[in-house]
């Protein structure tokens, strides 16, 4: 329950809004002309530092230390290389038939592990995928990569699954686990590995990002400021059950698919983002569940916050990294009403993309670069206000086999396994299926049966609603 005081200091906030989204606005003019040069001398021995600290590296260890970690691999990085990861990002397939555990390490090391390619100018080679040869290593504050043997039996293995998700497949089907520690790469890597096993290309749909022009340059500075302010505001007063600090360290998977051809008439009819429509299912199923374990109505949110992993233009798919951006946007869970729910995420997508917030991202990361690496210990070590991530990758078409067994279904999981951990949804379109895993704390998802109830029965719900309110085909669902 919300105290008095805590309503009486929201409605307080809330009233002095346009004052403090003034003021930030003001001080963000200011800053401009009288605080950007001093903020720029303020970073000159952090550039000095980690310039030397590069320099004395590569000395000290002989060139083994590689170039740095860029920001977007640092935020995942840990100390122990081996141990529980911030992120993981992984691909679940699931074949018709046994697969053999020689036949996938065959596979994995033909065509992904030692697979070499031509590299510069100069008549040398390289790994392909060198990034699964490397692990951070950590040296004056900073992380480097550095080139480590590969035990391939270590690393390629098997095991009899007993849980859940073997209770119907059991002697008939093959679970291929692939799974990537997310410093060494982001979701479009993962999927350029993919398709080297399986003899596909999938889909790249990312638009090119266009140079602000001044008119714009000055919108965004004019109000970035105030989106910021209003995102802690909300953040900082909202109802929200997923945002408590999670005391569990395990996790529930759950999987289910929808036609394809479902999510794109929907598209057609409405003209959402596909990631608009991935994102409002996920806040619907989740305003069910709440409903269905949630004696007061009360209790459930208003809306849900949930981070979106945006890809950014001009992936180097030859080679593993990350390359990615984000925003966060918001799912509303007061209507029972799909559509509306549809409607609203998509005129906030539509709000943040369109005012270049995902720069934010961008502008962060060149001084968050220059930040040594306890900084984002200590920020990971604490609770996100955003406990919830979603992303959206196109795969591929057509029937696909790996090893020579067909592939009944392929997932793209997700989840931020470092202390926050909340939830975290992925949405993969291959073979004219959009595959849908959930991956959530059990604090949030208590049991197997909990995750399955949530993907199978409440996303597909809310997704019947919304075929119905369209006035689709049932019979596509």
């Amino acid at each position: 329950m919300v105290s008095k005081r805590s309503l009486l200091r929201l409605g307080t906030l809330t009233a002095f809004t346009p004052v403090v989204l003034f003021i930030s606005r003001l001080l963000t003019c200011i800053g401009c002309v009288v605080v950007g040069p001093g903020l720029f001398l303020s970073l000159v021995p952090l550039i000095f530092w980690k310039f030397l600290v590069t320099l004395v590296c590569n000395l000290v260890s002989g060139g083994e230390c590689r170039e740095p970690l860029s920001f977007f691999d640092t935020v995942f990085a840990v100390d122990n290389f081996y141990t529980r990861p911030h992120a993981s990002t992984l691909k679940c397939f699931i074949l018709d038939g046994h697969l053999s555990l020689s036949d996938i390490r065959e596979l994995f090391c033909n065509k992904i592990l030692y697979k070499r390619i031509s590299h510069g100018s100069e008549a040398k080679d390289r790994w392909q995928f060198q990034r699964l040869h490397q692990v951070p290593r950590r040296f004056g504050w900073f992380y480097f990569w550095t080139e480590v043997p590969v035990n391939v039996d270590l690393h390629v293995k098997e095991a009899i699954l007993t849980d859940d998700m073997n209770k119907n497949g059991c002697g008939q089907k093959s679970v291929v686990i692939l799974r990537v520690h997310h410093v060494i790469a982001d979701g479009y890597s993962l999927n350029s590995i993919v398709d080297e096993m399986i003899s596909k290309e999938s889909r790249y749909l990312v638009k090119e990002q266009e140079e602000l022009s001044l008119k714009q340059k000055l919108y965004f500075f004019w109000t970035a400021p105030a989106w910021i302010v209003n995102f802690f505001l909300e953040e900082m007063f909202a109802k929200n059950p997923i945002n408590h600090r999670k005391e569990d360290t395990t996790g529930v998977l759950a999987i289910t698919s929808i036609p394809l051809e479902v999510i794109k008439s929907i598209r057609r009819k409405t003209n959402c983002h596909f990631a608009t429509i991935g994102l409002s299912l996920l806040g619907g199923a989740l305003r069910r569940l709440f409903l269905e374990t949630r004696q007061d109505i009360n209790e459930i949110p208003d809306f849900l916050k949930i981070m979106h992993l945006l890809p950014r233009p001009d992936h180097p798919f030859d080679r593993m990294c990350n390359h990615w951006s984000a925003g966060s946007f918001k799912v509303s869970l007061k209507s029972h009403n799909a559509l509306d729910r549809l409607n609203e995420a998509e005129e906030y997508f539509r709000g943040f993309t369109e005012n270049n917030y995902q720069k934010l991202l961008d502008l962060q990361s060149t001084i968050a670069n220059l930040l040594p690496a306890p900084i984002y210990s200590l920020v990971l070590s604490r609770k996100y206000l955003t406990n919830m991530s979603f992303t959206s990758l196109p795969g591929y078409d057509g029937q696909a086999q790996l090893c020579g067994h067909d592939i009944v279904d392929l997932y793209k999981v997700i989840g931020l396994q470092y202390k926050q951990t909340a939830l975290g949804a992925a949405a993969y379109s291959h073979n004219g299926q959009l595959a849908f895993s959930i991956f959530a704390n059990r604090d949030i998802l208590p049991t197997q049966e909990s995750g399955e109830r949530l993907a199978q029965v409440h996303l597909q719900a809310e997704l019947a609603q919304l075929v119905e309110l369209l006035a689709l085909d049932a019979e596509q669902v």
